[in-house]
């Protein structure tokens, strides 16, 4: 299976994972995941599907390689730039 199928098949079973948020904001009143809701399913499939990932942050873009284990050579990079945000009764993120 290469990179791109076992991408999609992780995609599709976290979409079928009906994942619930146990986060709360109380001050602005909603709801959203947590490290601990997702880390868990997140790792199965990538035991399952062989795929790594591989995160890197700098001050200006963070990076993420998702790596198949069974052709090393094969990888999807995503990237995202770095930013920062102040919410009422939240950490700064």
């Amino acid at each position: 299976m290469n990179i791109y199928e076992k991408v999609l098949n992780i995609t599709d079973e976290i979409q079928k994972a009906n994942i619930k948020k146990s986060g709360k904001n109380s001050y602005t009143n909603f709801k959203y995941f947590e490290l601990t809701d997702l880390s868990p399913i997140i790792n199965n499939l990538c035991l399952k599907y062989k795929i790594v990932p591989i995160i890197k942050y700098d001050k200006e873009i963070a990076t993420m390689q998702l790596i198949n284990v069974e052709n090393p050579e094969e990888f999807i990079e995503y990237t995202s730039p770095m930013g920062s945000v102040n919410l009422k009764g939240a950490h700064e993120i």
